[in-house]
């Protein structure tokens, strides 16, 4: 299934577990534990984005780390030093450091990943498109 079929088929979903084996053999990622699911499912509620396929990646694993890319994680209270730059904080217009803190840009995007130097990995809003 190519780009254009996955977007246009709000059913599919990723085989994170797959996929996240692959890069384990190809790269040096490093993981967090997953969360369960219905911690996930309630952080992403209240960023107003219902996106299957995040919240099955953070059924995976609770962030992704390799090079400058980090997705980042939902806060784990059993790991709060590692975890306490979370998607929520970055998607927190006072406290982000990402899109300038521009108000516009975090009513169309959710942060989900840090890319380094202030660059950000977006989902927009209203197409559930990856930037």
């Amino acid at each position: 299934m190519n780009v254009d079929e996955r977007r246009s088929n709000k059913n599919f979903t990723m085989n994170w577990q797959a996929r996240i084996q692959n890069w384990r053999e190809r790269f040096e990622i490093q993981l967090r534990p997953p969360l369960p699911q219905v911690s996930a499912r309630e952080v992403l509620s209240r960023l107003d984005l219902s996106n299957d396929d995040l919240l099955a990646l953070y059924g995976e694993t609770n962030g992704i780390a390799l090079g400058h890319f980090n997705l980042l994680p939902i806060l784990d209270e059993r790991d709060a030093q590692r975890t306490w730059d979370d998607i929520v904080r970055a998607n927190d217009l006072t406290k982000s450091r990402f899109l300038n803190r521009d108000a516009e840009l975090f009513r169309r995007f959710v942060v989900f990943a840090d890319m380094g130097v202030g660059r950000a990995g977006l989902i927009d809003r209203n197409d559930g498109t990856v930037w």
